[in-house]
């Protein structure tokens, strides 16, 4: 379940979660910029800091389905 979770944040949405988590930690923010690719970031951080890793998938899952829920009442 974790792994997939790791997917999940291995693109451009999941990223920014990512950074968003890592604010307050600078040698994590340097760490994170240098990965190669978002889906590396989101590995990176879920062998080094997994408690990090749990919040920005909290954060992401949750401005995903916050997303989807306006397009719901939209109509859209």
């Amino acid at each position: 379940m974790r792994l997939r979770a790791a997917i999940n944040l291995g693109d451009g949405a999941g990223s920014q979660s990512m950074f968003e988590v890592a604010a307050g930690d600078a040698a994590v923010l340097a760490a994170l910029a240098t990965c190669k690719s978002d889906a590396h970031r989101s590995f990176w951080l879920y062998a080094k800091h997994p408690d990090l890793f749990d919040r920005a998938g909290d954060i992401d899952h949750f401005e995903r389905q916050s997303a989807q829920a306006q397009q719901h009442d939209l109509g859209c």
